[in-house]
């Protein structure tokens, strides 16, 4: 089971995904990422089980 913290950095990815703030074949880098959502670079690695 995912932390809280790790859960609220895939929400807000998902959400900029779904608002088009990242676009289809935008480059992330762990920094970055983590950087834009104020977040560690250790959640902002975390792959979540999708079944």
């Amino acid at each position: 089971m995912p932390s809280g913290r790790t859960h609220a950095v895939y929400l807000r990815l998902r959400e900029l995904i779904e608002k088009m703030e990242l676009p289809p074949g935008a480059q992330l880098s762990e920094t970055s990422l983590a950087e834009r959502l104020e977040a560690s670079r250790t959640p902002s690695r975390h792959r979540p089980s999708t079944g």
